[in-house]
């Protein structure tokens, strides 16, 4: 598996070294929903009239309707990684790449998968069995 080199002495900007919390996340949607005042009662209206062609999909839930986009995707497995306190970005990005050597199958032998939807909105992630 091919590793990003780093180094002790290596710089990072301020951004990295900041954790990534909920809260930022929570502050930056609720940024959005702020700029977007009204759009989720246009669309609630709309909703009816939306064709088949649309690469909008919507999820039925007993408590909430949500709108967001449908992927196809191929679902490769999953691991655990274990952090100590709040990680940096630079740091997920470390486990994103262990995760995906630790998953994916060594080249030349096949890869087993699973094909899913992926549902994406602004309130959820969501993974599908197909």
């Amino acid at each position: 598996p091919r590793r990003k080199g780093t180094s002790a002495t290596s710089e990072h900007s301020g951004d990295e070294d900041e954790p990534d919390t909920d809260l930022e996340t929570d502050r930056l949607l609720g940024q959005q929903r702020t700029d977007d005042h009204g759009f989720y009662d246009e669309k609630e209206k709309e909703g009816g009239k939306k064709k088949g062609r649309n690469k909008e999909a919507m999820i039925h839930e007993p408590a909430v309707l949500i709108e967001g986009v449908l992927f196809r995707a191929r679902y490769l497995g999953s691991t655990q990684l274990v952090c100590e306190g709040q990680p940096t970005k630079s740091t997920r990005m470390m486990q994103a790449e262990e995760a995906v050597s630790r998953i994916k199958a060594p080249e030349g032998e096949t890869q087993p998968s699973t094909e899913v939807d992926l549902f994406i909105s602004t309130e959820k992630i969501m993974v599908l069995n197909t």
